[in-house]
């Protein structure tokens, strides 16, 4: 019997070696990168904010609900409740300073960081906008204002996090103690958050979805977000950001204010905006 079990372990051990090596060759590097055309470089970069947008506000919810210095508990009970609340307040905070790190990405080589498509020209700006208008339905006029109003705002905020914590304002410092955080989080030897606070995660998390709003609707992940979390931690505050003020409604307002009010809202009124404070007051 253990020879049987042997040879059987044997024959998986290969053909599990087998599947290792071929997906190794199929992602070992065969010749020069794929090049993108400035267009492409472009789509591929404000579908890339998209994606990456799509587990943000489950991170946030997960990062305020399980807040180890708060009151919360966790539905599973004892040491190894604490531990899952340590492990998901750690690992939320870190998704969210990564997806900062990399959405406002400073690098200025290709459209494929925030500060290259801050930089984008205004004959490719007219290209892209011709594109999104055949592609969405959209009128190009319409689709022209969004990527005015987004690069705007990558212009403003993709920067180094030491420019970022220097800036005037609020929205920019906090992308650059997120940035920091994620730069050196291989260095934290603790769980402490250092200087970031939750309402640090809040700015950034609902700037950021307004704008993959303007890209494209997010309001479904919005509510599945809330109810996932406050089943695994009941004594959750009623917290939905876009609750009081639908995130379409905002998005829109970005595109119909023009650069001046998107950026004011953008950058510095959205917390009030979302008149968050009222939806955390203390329960009776």
């Amino acid at each position: 019997m253990p020879e049987i079990i042997n040879q059987i372990l044997s024959i998986m051990h290969r053909a599990s070696d087998k599947e290792l090596s071929e997906r190794s060759i199929n992602m070992a590097p065969s010749g020069p990168p794929l090049s993108l055309t400035s267009l492409e470089r472009s789509v591929q970069f404000l579908r890339g904010v998209c994606s990456r947008s799509s587990f943000l506000l489950p991170a946030y919810y997960s990062f305020f609900a399980t807040d180890i210095n708060g009151n919360v508990v966790s539905a599973i009970e004892g040491y190894p409740g604490a531990v899952l609340q340590s492990y998901v307040n750690l690992s939320s905070l870190n998704y969210i300073s990564l997806v900062s790190r990399k959405v406002f990405d400073h690098s200025n080589e290709n459209n494929l960081s925030g500060a290259g498509f801050g930089k984008t020209s205004d004959i490719l700006l007219d290209e892209h906008a011709d594109y999104w208008g055949k592609n969405s339905g959209r009128a190009k006029k319409d689709a022209l204002n969004a990527l005015q109003v987004l690069r705007d705002f990558f212009k403003a905020c993709s920067k180094h996090e030491n420019n970022l914590l220097k800036d005037g304002s609020r929205l920019c410092k906090r992308i650059g103690l997120l940035k920091q955080y994620a730069n050196r989080s291989a260095a934290h030897l603790t769980l402490e958050n250092y200087q970031v606070t939750w309402l640090d995660v809040l700015h950034v998390t609902a700037s950021t979805l307004v704008v993959a709003e303007i890209i494209r609707p997010f309001d479904r992940i919005n509510e599945s977000s809330l109810d996932a979390i406050q089943k695994l931690y009941p004594e959750t505050l009623p917290l939905k950001l876009f609750h009081k003020i639908g995130i379409a409604n905002l998005a829109e307002q970005c595109l119909e204010g023009g650069k001046e009010y998107s950026l004011d809202l953008l950058l510095e009124r959205i917390p009030d905006t979302l008149s968050y404070y009222w939806d955390i007051s203390p329960k009776e």
